[in-house]
Formats: structure tokens, C-alpha cells, sequence
């Protein structure tokens, strides 16, 4: 299994890739989005669908500037669906080039005649089978990877963007560098694994390329290609081949089939065995290569277009027409292979057992069929087949957004339910939307009776007026009830703008504030009673000290008297 990394950083698992992806190739771990090169198809949906612009292929400026850069032959092949990309300003296309550099410049389109030649071979062809054009790669590898048992039906022949760049190389020789410049991704891909095409830039990348050297197309004149072909045959459009094969009459019936969802859909049937005896020309893009999938879209719709496209044409050849040939490569057309395989190459999934299947359901919350909503949001049209791709490998359990939604959901009930803190919801116009239970317990009402009910029943909305009028929300602010039991709270304000509603927040700090006041009062006591033992104390320090001093003069005297007594006894003696 070989991933082609497709986005790591920004990826936001949003899933937009997956739900476009024609082919199941994207594989999702750990949320990140990678493709499966065994399965991609190449079609470049997911680029368009990515909102971080994530791109499959690379882009290839840089080494088409360095291909001129060095001096070399570069020779542009352009995809005669031009018009698409460029409008009215299309004919200065040839202009533009060489003077960006390129030494040649040529229309691919002119070496569809030896392909348009087998392909009515094969039409014409009375052997009961079906056979399926290969100008679209990325039918080409819709076919090999994902119904290789019909890869027989698809025609041996190199798309015309291949058979020109043989051209090319066999008329100026194996070291010039071939630039192939079209609608879509997938030649991209194909020209790495062909020598005869060096580099492929899409017309988005040419556009960008322009841009960035300050080019105003206004300012360049009309000129022709390289050669001028007669024909006008103008294959870009769908129905153009069938057409074309139609006016020869072929034995088989000719349809033309685009899009890839329709083209899905009648490979569907060719392999059940629908169809016999039928040729099919196919296009993956939606509107064939005029809608090429790495054509920036502007405002014109597929039938402006598709007149421009006509109108340039008929133009072209009116400006140019004394220049003009029927087939320039026709003196080396023999010379040049056209013959290509087209060998499957599946990847086949592994199938769980039902089992298996009812166990990865679990998962994701799916006991029930009546669980299995089938939305399509994860990117897969069942959730049976989210399970198979999750058997493999390919997506993982938290893809399902209903699931993970409910499990949200439920996660964020189970905290608003079981959490001591108030918890309350009040929309733009201060009407209460929801009040958790320990809301509802403070404030002494039953469950849900609050709901839209106006909130300065509660509360004072006053403040929360100003906290969306000067989008300063508020923290911890203490506030009383004196109608709740002189309850505290410390309440903290949130104005939610993209929701357009108030998240109210609370703690009961009543009992800590009670335990404060007790606190306190314990304390102006406790002072109160000191300041008394201290009195007390200096009391009884004052009377003992009265005391003291009058028994010392007491004594003072009695023993005067006691000395002098004695003095005198002995002073007689």
C-alpha cells in the first residue's frame, strides 16, 4: 500500500476530501487526511474540495523555468481546450509562450487524426464487444484500479496529449523538452511514466505564471502556432469523438458518457453484462476537458465556453488560413508508435466478516440498524461500508459526526447536570434558553421552568446589557440575594458572538462567606476579650503593687524600730 502525502498541517477533519473522493482513496489516521495511490484515480476533487487548498501535485513552474533557463528546446504542446482558461483572450496564448521562453509552440490537438483513425477502427469492428476511448487518463486509471476485468475494453492507443509529445520528440529530437499544457491533474501523473513528455503545467499554473511576471495579455498580438491545421474537429468538447465516429457509420453504437459519477454508473452496467456491441467515448470531468479538473471556474457557464472555444477556432484558421495544413506530422505518423497497454491493477479490500462488521459498528455508537443513519457525512454512503473501510484501514470510528455529536452532547449534559457551579444559557434578547439543576436549586424553581422566561426575574440584566454593549465580560463579581437567604454568589459573564447569547457562570460562595463572617466575629471577640484580660491583669499588677509598696514601708518601720532598739540596749551597756 503506497500513501501519497496529501495534508498534515492545517488538516482540520473536516472530511470534504473524503465525501468527494469517486474512488474511496483517501485514508484518514489520526484525523490527517493521506491518499491511497493504489486507488486514486486522480481526478483532483479533492484539492477543489480541501478548504486549506491543499494540492495533490506538485507544481511545475519552477522546473519549466529552469528548463529554459539552461538553454534548451522547449517546446510547448498545448491543449487545444485553451479557450476554456483564457476567453476571448485566447489567440495571444502563442504570443505569450514564446515570449516567456518557449522556443515552439504547437497545438496538441493536431495529432489526433492517426488516434481518431483507430479508434474508428475499433468502432467499426462487428465482434459484439464494448470498447471505451482513452483520452482521459483518469478513466484510463478509474478502469485499471477499480473494474481491471474491463481494462480489455479500453482501447490501445495513447491519449493525444501522448501521441503529440511522440511527435515532438521524433521531430526535434530525444533531448529537447517536451511541456505539455492543459486542463487537468491527472496528465501530470502519466507524464512522469512517458518519455516523450517532460513536464506538464496545468492552465491554472500557466495563469499563475503569467501573473507573477506582470503579463497583460492585452498587450500582445494574435499569433499563430507553429502549424495551422485544417482540422476542426474539437474533441475537447464531449460528444465531439461520437459525433465524429457517428458520420462514419460504424457497426457499433456510439454513446458519449461524462462525468464521473455517470461513467461509474455505465461501467456499472458494461460489467453486469448491459451492454454488448457498444463504443464508448469517456470524459471524467463533467462537461469533458472545457470543465478540466484544474480549470479555475469563473463566471461563465459550459455553453459560453464551448461558443468561445468554436468561435476561436473558426477565427484561428480565418487569420491564418493561407498558413494552413491538413495533417503536419503526416510524413512521420508511421514512424511513431501510438500503442499503448492499459494493464489492471486492483486493490482489493478486505471483506470482515458480519461479525466483524456489527463489532466496529459498536463503535461508533451503532448497536441498532435503526442506529445506522446512513448521512453520508463521514464520506462513505453507508455506514456498513465506513465499517468495511474501517476494517482496512482506511477512516477510523470518530469519523461519524452524528455519533461524535451525541457523544458531545452527552459529555456536555453530563458535566452541565452534575456540575455544583450554575450553569445558565440567556439568548440575545435576556430570555433565559436553559438553567442547570444546581441553578434551578438555587434560584428554588422546578426543572425547565425558567426556560423563556425574561432574566431580570433572577438576575439584574443590567449587567449583562453592558457586557455586550462594551463586549467586556465579567469575572467573578460578587453579588447578594437578599431574597434567597442573603446567598453569595461570585458570577462570571460571557457574551458568545457567534452564537449570540450569554454563557452566565456561577459559584455559591455563600457558606465560605458566612465562614468568613464567623471568622471574623470569632476574631473581634477574641481581641475583645484580650483587651479585658489585659485590663484585668494591669489591675491586679496595680493593687498587688499597692500592697507591696505599703507592707515594705510597714516593714521599713518595724524594723527601724527593731535596729534602734537594739542600738540602744547595747549603747547602755
Amino acid at each position: 500500500m503506497s500513501n501519497s502525502k496529501f495534508a498534515r498541517k492545517g488538516c482540520r477533519e473536516c472530511y470534504a476530501c473524503v465525501r468527494v473522493c469517486p474512488a474511496d482513496a483517501i485514508v484518514i489516521k489520526g484525523g490527517q487526511a493521506d491518499i491511497l495511490a493504489d486507488r486514486c484515480i486522480f481526478c483532483g476533487r479533492c484539492s477543489k474540495a480541501c478548504p486549506q487548498h491543499y494540492r495533490v501535485e506538485k507544481m511545475s513552474i519552477s522546473a519549466v523555468k529552469e528548463f529554459i533557463k539552461s538553454g534548451e528546446n522547449v517546446i510547448a504542446s498545448v491543449a487545444p481546450s485553451f479557450a476554456s482558461a483564457f476567453g476571448n483572450q485566447s489567440l495571444k496564448i502563442p504570443a505569450v509562450l514564446r515570449t516567456l521562453g518557449f522556443t515552439h509552440v504547437e497545438d496538441s490537438g493536431i495529432t489526433t487524426k492517426p488516434i481518431f483513425d483507430i479508434y474508428n477502427t475499433y468502432a467499426d469492428k462487428d465482434d459484439n464487444k464494448n470498447y471505451i476511448t482513452s483520452m482521459c487518463p483518469t478513466i484510463d486509471h478509474l478502469i485499471q484500479k477499480h473494474y481491471p476485468e474491463l481494462t480489455e475494453s479500453i482501447i490501445p492507443v495513447v491519449p493525444p496529449f501522448i501521441s503529440h509529445g511522440r511527435f515532438l520528440k521524433h521531430k526535434y529530437g530525444a533531448d529537447s523538452k517536451v511541456v505539455f499544457i492543459g486542463p487537468c491533474v491527472a496528465k501530470k501523473t502519466d507524464a512522469t511514466k512517458e518519455i516523450c513528455v517532460d513536464e506538464v503545467l496545468t492552465f491554472y499554473e500557466l495563469q499563475k505564471w503569467i501573473k507573477s511576471e506582470n503579463l497583460n495579455l492585452d498587450d500582445f498580438p494574435i499569433e499563430p502556432f507553429d502549424y495551422v491545421c485544417n482540422d476542426k474537429i474539437l474533441f475537447p468538447i464531449p460528444g465531439e469523438t461520437a459525433d465524429f465516429l457517428e458520420k462514419k457509420n460504424p457497426k457499433k453504437t456510439v454513446f458519449c458518457v461524462d462525468g464521473i459519477e455517470d461513467c461509474k454508473s455505465v461501467l456499472n452496467s458494461i460489467r453486469n453484462g448491459k451492454f454488448e456491441n457498444t463504443f464508448f467515448e469517456m470524459n471524467a470531468c463533467s462537461h469533458g476537458c472545457l470543465y478540466g479538473s484544474d480549470l479555475d471556474k469563473d463566471d461563465r457557464c459550459f455553453f459560453e465556453v464551448k461558443r468561445d472555444l468554436i468561435n476561436n477556432k473558426q477565427k484561428y484558421i480565418d487569420l491564418f488560413q493561407a498558413n494552413a495544413v491538413d495533417n503536419p506530422y503526416q510524413d512521420i505518423a508511421l514512424d511513431v508508435l501510438l500503442y499503448k497497454e492499459y494493464p489492471p491493477k486492483p486493490f482489493h479490500l478486505e471483506q470482515p466478516t458480519e461479525y466483524e462488521i456489527r463489532e466496529i459498528l459498536k463503535t461508533m455508537g451503532k448497536t441498532v440498524r435503526s442506529d445506522e443513519l446512513n448521512c453520508g457525512s463521514c464520506g462513505y454512503h453507508t455506514c456498513r461500508e465506513k465499517a468495511v473501510a474501517v476494517f482496512n484501514g482506511l477512516a477510523e470510528p470518530s469519523m461519524c459526526l452524528p455519533y461524535m455529536r451525541n457523544r458531545a452532547e452527552s459529555l456536555s449534559n453530563l458535566i452541565c447536570e452534575s456540575s455544583p457551579n450554575l450553569i445558565g444559557l440567556v439568548d440575545k434578547d435576556l430570555m433565559i434558553l436553559e438553567l442547570n439543576p444546581a441553578a434551578e436549586s438555587f434560584f428554588k424553581i422546578q426543572k425547565d421552568e425558567a426556560n423563556g422566561m425574561p432574566l431580570g426575574m433572577y438576575l439584574d440584566d443590567e449587567e449583562f446589557e453592558r457586557v455586550r454593549t462594551f463586549r467586556k465580560n465579567v469575572r467573578n463579581e460578587k453579588i447578594t440575594f437578599k431574597e434567597y437567604d442573603d446567598s453569595t454568589l461570585l458570577q462570571t459573564i460571557y457574551w458568545l458572538e457567534q452564537n449570540q447569547m450569554f454563557l452566565w457562570l456561577a459559584v455559591d460562595i455563600t457558606k465560605d462567606e458566612k465562614a468568613a463572617k464567623k471568622l471574623q466575629t470569632l476574631k473581634i471577640e477574641t481581641v475583645e476579650m484580650a483587651q479585658q484580660v489585659i485590663a484585668k491583669q494591669m489591675t491586679v499588677a496595680q493593687e498587688i503593687a499597692s500592697l507591696l509598696g505599703e507592707t515594705t514601708a510597714e516593714t521599713k518601720v518595724t524594723l527601724t524600730k527593731l535596729k534602734n532598739f537594739i542600738l540602744d540596749e547595747e549603747g547602755d551597756e
